[in-house]
């Protein structure tokens, strides 16, 4: 049993620093009360709590009221991952609520998923690689329908093509040279979640929380997928 007694509706305060576009949001179920998004860059410790205050201060509210914190886990930028969990890590400690760890990938499909049926999420990993997932998005919750891997775009599309074969859509990122050839592997493309919007990432929050995928600071852990040698 949880030693966590929240109420029916709590407080969430949430954030996602993985990709260059970072998102902090608070609000209760699907309403958002209070969010930033801004563009995430070296240094993220000196600037992510000062975000978290000022939501809190937006509010009006003391840390306190804060029932429930959530972070996005990754995968993504090394440094992005690390603090924001980290962060989340420290506060939850320090205010003795629980913590709820979302992948990004999930976080985006959740933003996404009225796009198209099957969807691919496909985020930049550099290096010519990316992070990805597919997840059915028919019902109200996403759901993945195979690993978080990393890998060439061809790989990942390959391997969803077996499982899928045609039906899917792919959300996010791709190379920019595929649009200047215009090629796109064949598969619709829909640019604008190649980061966790505020909506999404509160909605992935209440959904985790729903499910009971409450955790202890020492739980949640960072996802670092490992890239191919």
């Amino acid at each position: 049993m949880s030693k966590y007694h929240l109420s029916r509706e709590p407080l969430i305060i949430a954030w996602d620093t993985s990709t260059p576009n970072a998102v902090v949001v608070a609000g209760k179920g699907e309403a958002v009360f209070s969010s930033r998004e801004f563009k995430a860059s070296k240094g993220h410790a000196g600037w992510l709590m000062p975000v978290i205050q000022e939501i809190i201060e937006t509010l009006g509210i003391n840390r306190s009221s804060i029932e429930v914190i959530a972070v996005g886990t990754g995968p993504g930028g090394y440094s992005g991952v690390k603090v924001g969990v980290t962060t989340a890590k420290a506060l939850s400690f320090s205010l003795d609520v629980p913590l709820v760890g979302l992948n990004t990938l999930d976080i985006i499909a959740f933003g996404a998923k009225d796009v198209f049926d099957t969807i691919a999420v496909m985020i930049d990993a550099r290096q010519g690689l990316y992070y990805s997932a597919l997840y059915r998005s028919e019902n109200a919750v996403p759901e993945r329908i195979s690993g978080y891997i990393c890998g060439r775009t061809d790989e990942i599309i390959n391997s969803f093509e077996r499982q899928a074969g045609k039906e899917f859509a792919i959300v996010g990122e791709l190379p920019p040279t595929i649009f200047k050839s215009g090629d796109n592997f064949g598969f619709p493309f829909f640019e604008g979640f190649s980061c966790p919007k505020p909506s999404a990432t509160l909605k992935a929050a209440s959904h985790a929380l729903s499910e009971g995928n409450l955790a202890s600071p020492i739980e949640v852990l960072p996802v670092y997928l490992k890239k191919p040698v």
